[in-house]
């Protein structure tokens, strides 16, 4: 029983985490971003959604992003 229940419940996370739109992603503050992003496993089910966070970061963090910004927010992404 407790098989099943684990199962379910990650089930119904993934399903959640599908459910993610890019409105919320681009919401998502570059802290955010970067956490949700390192803590999501490496799993084909959620390739999607780490690409979505992955490209948020990519377009952000571009070199006049990088030249401008302040020194520790920089490093910390």
């Amino acid at each position: 029983m407790a098989n099943n229940l684990l199962e379910h419940t990650l089930t119904q996370a993934f399903a959640a985490l599908h459910a993610v739109s890019e409105d919320e992603i681009q919401q998502l503050s570059l802290i955010d971003c970067t956490l949700t992003l390192s803590v999501l496993p490496d799993n084909n089910a959620l390739t999607g959604l780490r690409s979505r966070l992955a490209g948020r970061l990519w377009h952000q963090l571009n070199p006049r992003w990088i030249h401008g910004g302040d020194l520790g927010e920089v490093f910390l992404y």
